[in-house]
């Protein structure tokens, strides 16, 4: 696991947006998170090559993967509370 990783425990996925530096995580155009850029999983494992950002509802880990279903590019970037109810909605790139 990445040492470099923040935790947010009271994100409310009613109000709250997580902004993600494109600058840093490539492959996502700026604004808002496109539909497909998405998954919620139980595993935190993409199972579509669009996705690039995979929220696990199991553990609360989110993930960037910067090649989707494809093997090697994913990467923790934030630890939230297990069993959120987060969509594309919930994250805008800078």
């Amino acid at each position: 696991k990445n040492g470099n990783v923040d935790t947010v425990t009271d994100f409310d996925a009613a109000d709250d947006t997580v902004a993600i530096d494109n600058r840093v995580f490539r492959g996502v155009a700026n604004g808002a998170l496109l539909e497909e850029r998405f998954e919620q999983t139980t595993d935190g494992v993409a199972t579509l090559n669009s996705t690039r950002v995979i929220y696990n509802e199991t553990t609360g880990e989110l993930f960037f993967d910067a090649n989707g279903a494809r093997d090697g590019q994913s990467k923790l970037i934030l630890n939230l509370s297990d069993g959120l109810e987060l969509t594309h909605d919930n994250f805008f790139i800078l």
